[in-house]
């Protein structure tokens, strides 16, 4: 039996950002203007902990290998 194809969907933050600000500046309610806001402010969060890791993380450091071409 075969295994059914599975076909990844999830949209990515940029192609979703216009429409986010569309809702919370235009949002039809209260509460869809506070759950734009509310992922805005997560994937803000989130951002900010990748570039303190891409700090932090320590670089790969090779020793002096000789080359052969």
């Amino acid at each position: 039996m075969t295994q059914p194809k599975t076909i990844n969907l999830t949209p990515s933050w940029e192609a979703l950002l216009p429409s986010m600000l569309a809702i919370v500046t235009d949002g039809d309610s209260h509460e869809a203007r506070d759950f734009a806001r509310s992922e805005l402010r997560r994937m803000a969060t989130l951002a900010d902990a990748w570039v303190q890791h891409c700090k932090t993380a320590t670089p790969k450091t090779y020793d002096n290998e000789e080359t052969t071409q």
